[in-house]
This record gives C-alpha cells, sequence and structure tokens, in this order.
C-alpha cells in the first residue's frame, strides 16, 4: 500500500507540472497513473475473487449469483473512475449522467437476482396458503 501512496503523490506532482507546462499531456500521464495503480491492485483483486468464489461454492449458491454479483460490482468500480475522473476535468454534467447510466445498467445486470427472489418469496408464500 506503501508503494502506492508513493506512486500517487509522484503522479500527482508530474501532473501538475504537466499541466501547468503542457497540459494536453496532462491527461495522458493521469491515465497513464490510474491504470499502472489498476494494475498493481490486480492481483490481489484475483486473490479476492477467487475467495469470494470459494464462499459462493460453499454456500452452494448458484453460480449465476456470483456473476451478477461480480457484474455490478465491475459497473460500480468502473463508473466511479469515470465519473471521478470527469469531475477532476471539470465536466461535471458528463459526470452525473454517467453516474446515471452507471445506476441503470447495474439495476438492469440485477434483475435475474430480483426474478429469482421473487420466485422464492412466491413459492413460500403459496406454500403457507
Amino acid at each position: 500500500m506503501i508503494k502506492i501512496l508513493l506512486f500517487a503523490i509522484a503522479a500527482v506532482a508530474v501532473y501538475a507540472l504537466l499541466r501547468k507546462s503542457a497540459p494536453e499531456y496532462s491527461v495522458f500521464a493521469e491515465c497513464f497513473a490510474v491504470c499502472a495503480v489498476l494494475l498493481y491492485v490486480l492481483p490481489e483483486l484475483l486473490r479476492l475473487l477467487d475467495t469470494a468464489q470459494s464462499f459462493f461454492d460453499a454456500a452452494m449458491v448458484e453460480r449465476e449469483y456470483f456473476i451478477i454479483l461480480l457484474k455490478v460490482t465491475g459497473l460500480a468500480i468502473l463508473t466511479q473512475f469515470s465519473s471521478d475522473l470527469c469531475r477532476d476535468h471539470g465536466q461535471n454534467a458528463l459526470a452525473a449522467q454517467t453516474e446515471f447510466a452507471g445506476k441503470v445498467f447495474m439495476i438492469a445486470a440485477s434483475l435475474p437476482l430480483l426474478r429469482a427472489l421473487l420466485e422464492m418469496a412466491s413459492v413460500f408464500f403459496s406454500a403457507e396458503g
């Protein structure tokens, strides 16, 4: 974690220098820094996914639900990244629309889970009646 923090501080310094001297390259420097941090974190993320998969397997939950969880989590991360990038560059309206689109896609991705939940509730209530 210390390496990421030091890298982020150095990247911010480079970004600040480029923004004053060559603003057209500052966006590329920022994107490079963000991608570098994501690549550094990727092995840990894969380890977390393996652990989550083993939890789902142990609980005997259908694989489809795990995939939905991954999709929604990925959409949330990408939406946050995109909207933050837009805000950093003064595009607040675009950031808000990006967040709205992300929410719509997250709801759409979770609809199969909602359908399964409603089916379970229907079976439960019909068995009691």
